[in-house]
């Protein structure tokens, strides 16, 4: 393969990485939204599209926090419940955190001079302040680090959609998830 189409199949690998990133992510939020869905009609709350205009409007990490509540609020989770609940939702912050650093990063993807032969790195950054002053944060992705973030998503859109799965049909949250050595959550592999 020449420097050109090299330099094109790499570039090319890494949008797509990203690409897939983004809608794997967004199911997370989609899911989530089906669970709230479920909790306000338990409530009392029929009407879908009021529920619909009511959360239109929310990102990932206003949905995530009026889920967590609605479900402290409307299914007080058992300990077995809440230890499983709080690895996903600090899991999902964790990677709200990455996703608006790859989302809204500034990139240089493609970009080198005649020396370069590896095109295969998205550089990027993204300003920030704290209490001392602006900062900017540093990141370099690859492919396989896009995918490794990809991957949790999918685990992530698993385990709410079979959160959802234990809410509408009224089934315990401490019986219908797998629990690592280590306390990683994931949704019982189901074909999904």
């Amino acid at each position: 393969m020449g420097g050109d189409e090299q330099r094109a199949a790499q570039v090319g690998a890494l949008h797509q990485a990203i690409g897939e990133f983004a809608v794997a992510f967004e199911g997370i939020s989609h899911q989530q939204l089906r669970c709230i869905e479920v909790l306000l009609e338990s409530a009392g709350l029929r009407d879908e599209r009021v529920i619909q205009i009511l959360f239109a409007d929310y990102t990932s990490e206003p949905m995530r926090a009026m889920l967590q509540s609605l479900i402290g609020q409307l299914r007080p989770p058992d300990e077995s419940e809440q230890a499983i609940l709080n690895n996903l939702f600090v899991r999902h912050q964790k990677l709200i955190s990455r996703r608006n650093e790859v989302m809204h990063g500034t990139w240089m993807i493609g970009y080198g001079n005649q020396q370069t032969t590896d095109w295969g790195t998205a550089f990027g950054w993204k300003l920030g302040k704290n209490k001392k002053g602006a900062r900017v944060k540093g990141f370099n992705y690859r492919v396989e680090d896009f995918n490794k973030l990809t991957q949790e998503a999918t685990e992530l859109f698993k385990a709410f959609f079979r959160l959802w799965g234990c809410y509408s049909g009224g089934f315990d949250v401490g019986q219908n998830f797998d629990v690592a050595d280590d306390g990683t959550v994931s949704a019982p592999n189901t074909g999904l």
